[in-house]
């Protein structure tokens, strides 16, 4: 029987998807777990898998066209099967560029011919680079405001060679040749400048990639609808950072991977919102939604902006578990193969980490529709005092952006102090 093959939902708020390029022609056999194709998303490129099998008998979007999450795409049927479908879509075809054919010249300007009693036009520049001779009274030619300029300026326009039709004389002329203008201006107030044209720094105009163009258009629209506000903790980090050794180090034993501090991180995050659900929550057009899971996305950088790789239900997963989970979705986010599966789960909450940059502090702008993002600075060796005494210890920096539509700072404050207990006194964190 024909399988409709159609657009997925590849996360939450995705709405529509582009066919990057089809991995399967029409008359090839098609297996489930096949990959028929690689879509973008607006966040990503995924990897589509097939889940009937059959033969790919009809490509109803062409490599380019960007589609409605759910429309028909392909069509999977027996090789002898009759299908009825609508023919392959044309690519998009991008708008045709302004033509760079150069304009036809202007006509000629007509210089009118002397009469009796007229002037003859005065020379221009000369073509060998020496001055042209000075203009007479009689016959000097200048526009009214090069000659405003001029008096202004205290140009003597005799000196001045004119570059316009008939050797007449215009305010760039003037311009050229004019100290600039100083006028008195009262104590305490900028003086204004001369009126000089400006021209537009050189550069290369290039349009915006899907990806970033998503972030564009969901970051202002967290900037401008969601009230920020921003309290940033110190923690020190010296207990979480000989916790990873040993958790490292038994993972070794075992063949498993590794944890990083910002999966240490993550997983405290995980422990603190389930004591303070009022951060683990949504904004929903004057509504707000309290989740009952724990879904803690993870910024990742690609090269043309980032995204969200998800790590569900952080509280009660094991931190080796959580660790290679993010480990192995931020790689394929990386090379471009995030399947449905990696992006089925929506986050509730999101970490972006700097630190590895040597970045101390940070803000981040909160992912709508999320209520707060924590920004996670490097670990620094900084001078503390512990019993009266200054020593030496790690202190990373978080700062914790929520949306103050639904979430106080007075909640924001107390997480971070779980926060920080948690990190401080990482064992906690694992019972």
């Amino acid at each position: 029987m024909a399988a409709e093959v159609t657009m997925p939902k590849m996360g939450y708020d995705m709405t529509e998807g582009t066919v990057l390029k089809w991995l399967k022609a029409e008359g090839d056999a098609v297996a489930k777990g096949d990959i028929l194709a690689e879509i973008e998303t607006g966040k990503v490129t995924i990897e589509m898998e097939a889940f009937d099998e059959g033969v790919l008998r009809k490509i109803v979007v062409a490599e380019g066209a960007t589609v409605p999450v759910g429309q028909l795409i392909a069509i999977i049927a027996g090789a002898d099967e009759k299908i009825d479908g609508p023919s392959a879509a044309a690519a998009p075809t991008p708008a045709s560029p302004p033509s760079a054919a150069a304009p036809a010249p202007l006509p000629a300007r007509a210089e009118p011919e002397p009469g009796p009693s007229a002037a003859p036009p005065s020379p221009g520049p000369s073509t060998n680079g020496s001055a042209a001779p000075a203009p007479t009274d009689a016959r000097l030619r200048a526009s009214p405001l090069a000659r405003r300029i001029a008096a202004d300026r205290n140009v003597d326009l005799r000196a001045v060679a004119g570059s316009g039709p008939g050797g007449r004389i215009t305010r760039d002329d003037v311009l050229s040749v004019a100290a600039p203008a100083v006028t008195a201006v009262a104590p305490g107030t900028a003086a204004a400048r001369p009126a000089v044209p400006v021209s537009a720094p050189a550069g290369q105009r290039e349009a915006l990639s899907r990806i970033r163009t998503t972030i564009a258009q969901r970051l202002s629209q967290s900037w401008q609808a969601a009230p920020h506000i921003f309290v940033t903790m110190a923690i020190e980090m010296d207990a979480a950072l000989a916790l990873r050794v040993q958790v490292n180090e038994a993972l070794a034993a075992t063949g498993g991977g590794k944890v990083s501090v910002n999966d240490i991180v993550v997983k405290a995050c995980g422990k603190a919102l389930r004591a303070h659900p009022l951060l683990n929550v949504s904004w929903d057009d004057g509504a707000r939604i309290r989740h009952d899971h724990i879904h803690i996305g993870v910024a990742v950088s690609l090269d043309d902006g980032l995204i969200t790789v998800v790590a569900p239900d952080v509280d009660v997963r094991p931190l080796g578990e959580v660790g290679a989970d993010i480990a192995g979705k931020a790689q394929r986010a990386r090379e471009g193969k995030l399947t449905a599966d990696d992006m089925a789960t929506a986050s509730t909450f999101t970490v972006t980490n700097l630190g590895m940059f040597g970045v101390e502090s940070f803000t981040a702008i909160i992912n709508p529709p999320e209520a707060c993002i924590l920004a996670v600075g490097a670990a620094v060796p900084s001078a503390v005092v512990v019993d009266g005494a200054v020593v030496v210890r790690s202190v990373m920096k978080v700062t914790l952006s929520a949306d103050h539509r639904v979430v106080d700072g007075a909640s924001a404050a107390a997480f971070l102090v779980t926060l920080k207990q948690l990190l401080e006194h990482p064992l906690g964190m694992l019972v």
